[in-house]
């Protein structure tokens, strides 16, 4: 691993080599921008915007902009020159609590590690935190920037968490709606905290996946074989709660069984009000039919549907839980369906 960062950790009159790296690698789904009629790269180009002409980064320089129109430039040494105490130390000014940190400050995660000769100072503050329970905030300048930042233990390492300035962060008075607090009954905050309870556990990050990564692999791979991709009817406008202790009590129900209640959308509320209608419809018919002298034939008439088809390809499959998998599993009879993983079943059901 590449180090990003060279300098020191410094408090009091100790002062730890230290470098930088960073600490987590984005593995979210990248699409290229091509041309619709060729399939074409499409590239973007740094073009002067009075002559039209491409430029060379060489001849790039950093612009700020001080009225309008008018800029100051500065080249890379000058920058660098700015600052240099910040640019090469990190300077520890407070130490802190943990929870006095509100995680809206957190921006990026960097490991630290000690230089050659600073082994001893690193893991004396690794200890002090750790067993101090503090954190240590600081700021220091990297890639022409200024950071604040919270120096943390992890493990048995140090970590710098670059945070957010005061001024960056928005406030929420103008949000609408904060402003409104219709009264929660008791009751209703006993059954949400055992709701709370049953669904709390340790963290487990390995049990979360990137699906949207997933749904794109098997979309390509589906279209590769020249499946045409169905366009689902979006259906997220979610129904208001009407009766907040029944969905509690469905939620908690849900919930001890293991299994993740649907949320309804106004679009399944409709559809039920519809059912319900016809269901109705078709109740009172039965029953005007069943008092008619002519119906001869409907003795022997089942009323039996055709069951739905459900639709095909992994994309439909990786929506469900393993437990809804398991049951369309079951009512397709796929063998050794008991043992298998979420992965295994989308494989079999999309056969």
């Amino acid at each position: 691993m590449r180090s990003i960062w060279t300098g020191h950790i410094t408090f009091g009159l100790i002062s730890i080599p230290v470098k930088l790296y960073t600490a987590v690698s984005s593995h979210r789904v990248e699409f290229s921008m091509l041309h619709k009629s060729t399939g074409a790269h499409i590239r973007n180009k740094r073009v002067d915007e009075k002559s039209g002409r491409e430029v060379a980064w060489d001849d790039i320089v950093k612009g700020y902009e001080v009225e309008d129109g008018q800029y100051v430039t500065f080249t890379h040494d000058e920058l660098e020159a700015l600052d240099v105490e910040s640019m090469r130390e990190i300077d520890i000014d407070a130490f802190v609590e943990i929870s006095d940190i509100d995680p809206i400050y957190y921006d990026a995660t960097y490991y630290i590690a000690p230089q050659e000769g600073g082994e001893k100072a690193y893991h004396l503050l690794v200890k002090a935190l750790r067993e101090g329970e503090k954190v240590g905030i600081t700021k220091f300048a990297m890639r022409q920037k200024e950071h604040l930042a919270a120096l943390r233990v992890s493990g048995d390492m140090l970590v710098l968490e670059t945070m957010y300035w005061p001024a960056e962060i928005r406030s929420p008075d103008e949000l609408e709606g904060l402003d409104k607090r219709p009264p929660v009954r008791e009751r209703e905050v006993d059954m949400a905290m055992d709701l709370v309870d049953q669904l709390t556990g340790p963290f487990e990050p390995e049990r979360y996946r990137n699906t949207f990564e997933a749904h794109v692999k098997a979309a390509a791979k589906e279209k590769l074989a020249g499946h045409e991709i169905t366009v689902a009817e979006d259906d997220v406008d979610r129904e208001p709660v009407s009766d907040l202790m029944a969905a509690l009590e469905q939620s908690l129900k849900a919930a001890r069984a293991g299994r993740k209640p649907q949320l309804p959308t106004k679009a399944a509320a409709a559809k039920r009000e519809d059912d319900g209608d016809a269901t109705s419809a078709g109740s009172k018919g039965s029953k005007d039919s069943k008092g008619s002298k002519g119906s001869k034939g409907s003795k022997g008439s089942t009323g039996s549907k055709e069951p739905a088809k459900r639709p095909h390809g992994k994309r439909w499959l990786l929506d469900h839980t393993k437990d809804e998998l398991l049951e369309i599993a079951q009512d397709e009879d796929v063998p050794g369906r008991s043992k298998m993983s979420k992965e295994d079943l989308v494989e079999a059901l999309a056969k």
